[in-house]
């Protein structure tokens, strides 16, 4: 794999992954392509964010074992062993991610985040690959909110996102590692301070465990989970779905809305669960 990653101080950073062991005893080697010699702290800053995105160091052993308990997941886990759950190399690759998949299929979420790699990404040219990096918030900031509607189609999002580079870059915006610290409640409450960010989008960007239900991922879920149930209200019905997967998951809800939402066509074809809804239309809009 032949990805790219922006260092404040260093430009655009190329990494080149291989996987040198099988997935029973992974071990992933990493090899840095840089215009210049990294400092040590640099070293350590990038070598950290990228066992992040990896999850390299998460043990998923108590996921797995949970698993068991219930077919749709187990059957996720038989179709999909190994994918983690992980982070992007900043809160603002998550920022991205959230903004654009709100009120979006998931097709229309990557149309726009590759548009915006395209137009604002950096460029890092190694070991005969050419490879763009995520925009960074300075990028976004000096970017216009029309430039961003025309170029990347953005729509509504064009001022969200810009509006948020910018307290990334002011130090108005918490830090991941910041995110880290805090609890799941108080994390959720810092990032929905943000314009733009509501209770979905803040689930999305946590590094905490949680479950983001919009208006169609919570038909899917109680659908596979709680079909016997009905509600006089979405809204009744996503409070439901949410302490569901807080007293049945746990720690792990994260990995079950991941697992399945990405197995999506496997798990209606071989448990005949008769889904009716394809990874596209989880988020479609009506």
């Amino acid at each position: 794999m032949w990805t790219a990653a922006p260092l404040e101080s260093a430009g655009a950073v190329g990494l080149k992954l291989k996987s040198v062991i099988s997935i029973h005893k992974p071990t992933v080697s990493l090899t840095v392509f840089s215009k210049r010699k990294l400092a040590s702290i640099e070293e350590g800053k990038l070598l950290r964010n990228v066992e992040r995105a990896l999850g390299v160091k998460e043990d998923v052993s108590g996921f797995y074992e949970l698993a068991k308990k219930y077919p749709a997941i187990q059957q996720a886990v038989i179709d999909l062993y190994g994918m983690r759950s992980a982070w992007g190399f900043d809160v603002f690759d998550r920022v991205i991610v959230a903004l654009t998949s709100q009120n979006a299929p998931m097709s229309r979420t990557r149309q726009m985040i590759n548009a915006l790699i395209t137009a604002y990404g950096e460029t890092a040219e190694f070991d005969d690959h050419l490879v763009q990096t995520w925009p960074t918030p300075q990028n976004i900031v000096e970017a216009s909110v029309e430039g961003l509607r025309e170029k990347c189609k953005l729509g509504y999002r064009a001022a969200y996102l810009k509006g948020i580079a910018k307290a990334i870059v002011d130090g108005e915006c918490p830090s991941l590692e910041e995110l880290e610290k805090m609890s799941p409640v108080q994390a959720k409450k810092s990032l929905m301070r943000l314009k733009g960010i509501g209770e979905y989008s803040a689930e999305i960007i946590s590094p905490h465990p949680g479950f983001p239900l919009d208006i169609w991922s919570v038909k899917l879920f109680t659908k596979i989970f709680l079909p016997e149930k009905s509600w006089k209200s979405t809204s009744d019905a996503m409070k439901a779905m949410r302490e569901y997967a807080e007293t049945e998951w746990g720690r792990w809800q994260d990995y079950v809305f991941t697992y399945v939402v990405n197995d999506l066509e496997n798990l209606s074809r071989k448990l005949g669960l008769k889904l009716g809804l394809t990874v596209a239309e989880v988020r479609e809009e009506p």
